[in-house]
């Protein structure tokens, strides 16, 4: 058994927005927990809890001291984004059937006092890998085999959020609704890949 997985680590700047193509979730053991209790499965990325809806896309200030890990488990495309309050931000591309999962951890002021978001394409879930085998979501490599990928690292800008990541012709388009700037700016940015 093995557990491989991709760690874009930004920072987490307030306001920004986590775009991850997924409907649901599954809390990790690791921190503050805002969506339930671990192993519980939520709604991605609005859960209700205690009455309440919590946006997970949305990074909070440092001043909320939260920390925590998700497994978006399903996300129904192979990529993730964070785009800043300006409107730039970076999408990661990767190979589905290689990493059919997706982890985000979090640090908002709360783990060693850092303010960062990692994005992680992961090829199984939970964090322990004798879990995963024993729940069939961690995969076995056999002795000889091999796994190979590429991933793509898409620049943006002018984007309010990330909707889809699409290679089109050899070029990769990152596509979402603008940002405001008071103008009616709405193209797709991205670049060759």
């Amino acid at each position: 058994p093995f557990l491989w997985k991709q760690h874009l680590a930004l920072p987490a700047l307030p306001g920004s927005i986590i775009s991850v193509p997924a409907t649901a979730g599954i809390v990790g053991d690791f921190g503050s927990l805002r969506p339930g209790s671990p192993g519980q499965t939520f709604a991605w990325p609005c859960p209700e809890r205690n009455g309440t809806t919590i946006d997970l896309s949305r990074v909070p200030p440092p001043s909320s001291g939260i920390a925590e890990l998700m497994y978006l488990a399903t996300p129904d495309a192979g990529w993730c984004a964070l785009t800043r309050p300006g409107g730039e931000g970076l999408a990661l591309a990767y190979d589905q059937s290689v990493f059919p999962s997706c982890w985000v951890f979090a640090s908002y002021g709360a783990w060693r006092g850092l303010s960062v978001l990692v994005l992680e394409p992961c090829t199984g879930y939970p964090m322990s890998v004798n879990r995963g085998v024993d729940q069939g979501t961690h995969r076995v490599l056999a002795a000889g085999d091999t796994v190979r990928t590429r991933l793509a690292l898409i620049p943006f800008d002018g984007l309010a959020s990330v909707k889809s990541v699409d290679q089109r012709d050899g070029i990769w388009i990152v596509t979402g609704p603008p940002q405001a700037r008071g103008d009616a700016y709405d193209e797709p940015h991205g670049g060759e890949g």
